[in-house]
């Protein structure tokens, strides 16, 4: 196994950080996650999941099988994980993989994928020159521009700053609060598109796309005191009253939610 993974200073102040267990189970899963989709025995995995077992995870981290049973629950408890077992395997996924291990990974792709065609084009180019007499009369031809990859943490942050000032009419200002929040609303809507019946895929595109029909159909009186924060201080509360209103039959975005 190569690579490496990121690991914010911010880890320090994590709710689980003291429990020891939980910590390094935690950082096993880090670790073990896909950097990139790939198929096991016929079954795609995506990036930010793996596949293993409570048994091997303890063979891993020197824990016992029941402390790793407990430190799962914990982590499954507050959105950090997803699990979904099968008779002799787990695939587990990291619910906000994109959140840890973005930017700067995505970005250095795109880079080396930009250098790559740099170097192939330039020496197709140096070939050209060698056996066209007139070197000047060969044209260079611009690289297309890759397309950074933009995570689903920041989208949503962008869809949010769009709708509060088109709703109240004023510019919204993103806290580093709001950024904590917005980690623990995605582990929230990705924990009610996987247990789903069916369950629905974790992707940015669902979870995005969750987030937007939450917004549309949130309660007048939560459009008072808009923010982040409260939508995630009070998501159980919203989504119990959205739950009375709605008819996930008719509108497929609100079934994605799980209402």
């Amino acid at each position: 196994m190569i690579g490496w993974i990121k690991l914010h200073r911010k880890f320090l102040e994590w709710e689980w950080y003291t429990d020891q267990n939980v910590k390094d189970v935690f950082i096993h899963c880090l670790l073990l996650a896909n950097i990139e989709d790939k198929v096991w025995r016929g079954i795609e995995i995506k990036r930010g999941s793996f596949i293993s077992s409570v048994g091997k995870i303890s063979t891993d981290t020197g824990i016992s099988i029941k402390a790793v049973r407990i430190a799962l629950d914990k982590l499954k408890g507050t959105n950090e994980i997803i699990t979904k077992g099968a008779s002799k395997w787990t695939r587990l996924t990291v619910c906000n993989y994109e959140t840890y291990q973005d930017e700067d990974e995505l970005e250095g792709r795109a880079k080396g994928k930009r250098k790559g065609k740099q170097r192939a084009n330039k020496g197709q180019q140096l070939k050209n020159d060698k056996n066209d007499k007139n070197i000047d009369s060969v044209p260079e031809s611009p690289l297309p521009e890759t397309e950074k990859a933009v995570p689903v943490f920041t989208k949503i942050r962008n869809d949010f700053e769009k709708f509060f000032e088109e709703n109240k009419k004023e510019k919204y200002y993103f806290t580093a609060s709001d950024a904590k929040h917005t980690k623990q609303i995605v582990g929230k809507l990705s924990f009610r598109l996987a247990n789903k019946k069916p369950p629905v895929e974790c992707t940015d595109e669902n979870i995005l796309k969750s987030f937007n029909s939450l917004l549309a159909m949130l309660p007048k009186w939560h459009m008072e005191n808009l923010s982040l924060t409260n939508i995630n201080s009070k998501f159980n509360e919203i989504i119990a009253s959205l739950t009375k209103v709605s008819n996930p039959k008719k509108n497929s975005d609100v079934g994605t939610i799980g209402y």
